[in-house]
């Protein structure tokens, strides 16, 4: 990973995140940064092999990419995403390193008990508002990361 950091940084793309094997950038930085790492290396980065750059959000519908539209990086291996697709739908990609996915989502609901409710999915390993919201609500889930 470190070769696709380096590029990234030479290119001088905005990386917002970063740990051992993943990061966070800009969606349409992936096809140039893809391009320079070809160039450079003679490698293809995006796909599913050991080595190669994909995403790790789930999709909330399938075959509907989902795209961050809100993050907030508390530390090592702790950040949440607000994620969205082409439908308006909204999701959380969840992490707090030593922490299960549903204990996350009970703490922000309890703590935040006015705010739009989360549930974890465990199938789609994504985190889903309940009732009527949209991008800009206040979920339970995005009160708790801001209060970390």
């Amino acid at each position: 990973m470190n070769e696709v950091f380096c590029t990234a940084e030479d290119m001088g793309l905005q990386i917002f995140y970063q740990d051992t094997d993943s990061m966070h950038l800009y969606n349409e930085d992936i096809p140039k940064l893809a391009a320079e790492f070809k160039k450079r290396y003679g490698r293809e980065l995006i796909g599913k092999n050991l080595g190669q750059f994909h995403s790790d959000f789930a999709e909330i519908t399938p075959g509907k990419q989902s795209l961050a539209y809100k993050s907030i990086f508390c530390g090592k291996k702790t950040y949440i995403d607000l994620l969205t697709n082409d439908l308006n739908e909204v999701a959380f990609h969840c992490r707090m390193k030593g922490v299960k996915q549903d204990v996350i989502a009970l703490t922000a609901n309890e703590m935040f008990p006015e705010a739009i409710q989360c549930y974890y999915n465990e199938d789609k390993n994504i985190h889903i508002p309940v009732g009527t919201y949209d991008k800009d609500s206040e979920f339970s889930l995005m009160k708790l990361y801001k209060a970390l």
